[in-house]
């Protein structure tokens, strides 16, 4: 006779830290599964028309509750990353508006649909990851067209001056 084991090493009922339900994660396959189809050709389409026919007025009501919704979120996850150099991550937080503003309306759009599908996620473990996630798609926009390179070359001659 051996030592009986069970299979889940935190008993029957808990979870391992970090670790999602079986629900928490089908709904999180799902919105994955629904983020995968937003990059099909006719979805595409449809936000390039969408893009074209959206007012300028509506595109700054779009920016402003993009920017009052999201900079809070990305802003503590910035401070939360570690491995990055401080002055990178202060210049992230301090052009976030300026970042937003300077966003192509398409890539706008779709950013701001992803942050309104994630705030009707139910369970809040998935939708933190999901947030997460969404934090590291609005950090990736900074190199876009070497933005970013331009600011934090501008940010180092100041600091050496």
């Amino acid at each position: 006779m051996g030592i009986r084991r069970s299979r889940n090493p935190f008993g029957s009922k808990r979870q391992p830290p970090g670790m999602l339900s079986r629900e928490e994660q089908q709904e999180y396959a799902d919105f994955i599964e629904s983020q995968v189809q937003e990059f099909s050709l006719t979805r595409r389409i449809r936000r390039k028309i969408r893009g074209v026919f959206t007012s300028p007025a509506a595109i700054e009501t779009i920016r402003g509750n993009f920017i009052r919704k999201s900079e809070p979120r990305f802003t503590e996850y910035i401070k939360n990353l570690s491995g990055h150099d401080t002055l990178i991550t202060d210049l992230q937080i301090r052009y976030f508006e300026r970042r937003i503003h300077t966003l192509p309306k398409d890539t706008l759009i779709r950013l701001h649909d992803e942050l309104e599908q994630i705030e009707q996620v139910r369970s809040p473990a998935v939708r933190e990851r999901l947030l997460a996630q969404f934090c590291n798609s609005i950090s990736l926009t900074y190199s876009l067209n070497g933005w970013f390179l331009h600011i934090f070359a501008e940010e180092l001659r100041k600091k050496q001056e």
